[in-house]
């Protein structure tokens, strides 16, 4: 609650005892202690039977808007060792450039809060002391919302979800998708599939955001199929099976992470499907052991450093403000022919 005061989070009358209670999870005794104390300190002024409590604008004028000082921690669903060589990139960058007041990055592996309801498991984590602010990767829309409810000091690598509003840097997948769905439109494709990890992930979301706007020369809307990838082989050679089995297969398909694209070639070559005559493959999260594909596939590319190095300016202004003032900061990606893309065969 020190650290909160100090970063400017309160200012005035602090939130009543049972709200303090429910977002620490803790017992109202032990809420009560801790007022005590801070009343003791100095820090706050007890408001007394029915009435809230207020910050001790005497005491604590100096610590308003001073920078809170601690460690800056990355909640993932997975541990940063399985985390792809663009990503490693960005947290290389945003290790060399933390502000001075966060000595050090933290990684907070917790997948049980991708399940159910956040809000308990959120509560204790963040209730531990010494953050200065949390780096939110691949937060499901809950858990967004968790921490823009709360106001704890935080920054999403990646997009956020609809209708939340948090400080970020991000890939326009939007862009792209909507880019990805012109050029099919213009070759003539009218089915496209794009396969991906987690639908929820909001990257995904907007990605088929994109895609969706898929119109054909002569006016006609295209059809985009979503298609999961359990991350086992032999789930992807079923969805994949499946799908090209249809009576109007894709004819173009987008995978979503790097690492799909060589399973992919492998599966449509065992399925009979020429690369690109049949079927056009395209790229959207491009990572350097691409370059050596035979054929050289169709992609996109971003700049991971400028991210890494974007994100860690953002992480200072929300260090320093308690909130980053909502900034987002948006990439856009470049597109790289490849050989995997070409033009729709006739029926």
């Amino acid at each position: 609650m020190r650290q909160l005061i100090a970063g400017g989070q309160w200012v005035g009358e602090l939130p009543g005892e049972e709200a303090l209670r429910r977002r620490f999870g803790i017992s109202r005794v032990t809420m009560r202690k801790a007022l005590v104390q801070l009343a003791g300190q100095n820090v706050i002024r007890s408001g007394g039977r029915g009435r809230k409590n207020v910050v001790n604008r005497d005491s604590g004028a100096a610590a308003i808007g001073r920078p809170v000082v601690g460690v800056v921690k990355c909640l993932s669903p997975f541990p940063e060792i399985e985390l792809v060589l663009g990503t490693r990139i960005i947290f290389d960058e945003i290790r060399k450039d933390l502000p001075a007041t966060a000595h050090r990055l933290e990684w907070e592996v917790k997948p049980a809060l991708w399940r159910g309801d956040p809000a308990k498991g959120l509560r204790r984590l963040t209730a531990e002391p010494g953050t200065a602010c949390w780096l939110l990767y691949r937060a499901s829309p809950e858990i967004q919302q968790w921490f823009l409810d709360n106001r704890i000091p935080c920054l999403v690598l990646g997009p956020c979800h609809e209708g939340i509003l948090l400080p970020g840097v991000e890939v326009d997948v939007a862009a792209l998708g909507r880019h990805a769905a012109s050029m099919a439109g213009r070759l003539g494709h009218r089915h496209l599939a794009c396969l991906v990890f987690n639908g929820r992930v909001a990257s995904s979301v907007r990605t088929l955001e994109g895609l969706r706007t898929l119109v054909l020369p002569d006016g006609q809307r295209g059809r985009v199929t979503v298609m999961s990838d359990d991350g086992t082989t032999s789930g992807l050679r079923a969805v994949l099976t499946g799908v090209m089995a249809e009576k109007d297969p894709p004819t173009l398909l987008m995978v979503t992470e790097s690492v799909q694209a060589w399973p992919v070639l492998g599966i449509l070559r065992e399925l009979g499907r020429r690369v690109p005559q049949d079927v056009s493959v395209l790229v959207r999260d491009h990572e350097p052991f691409l370059d050596r594909s035979v054929p050289e596939l169709s992609r996109y590319s971003s700049d991971w450093g400028r991210y890494g190095r974007l994100a860690a300016r953002l992480i200072s202004d929300v260090v320093a403000s308690g909130s980053g003032k909502q900034t987002r900061r948006k990439l856009l990606p470049t597109f790289i022919p490849g050989e995997t893309l070409a033009r729709r065969r006739p029926d």
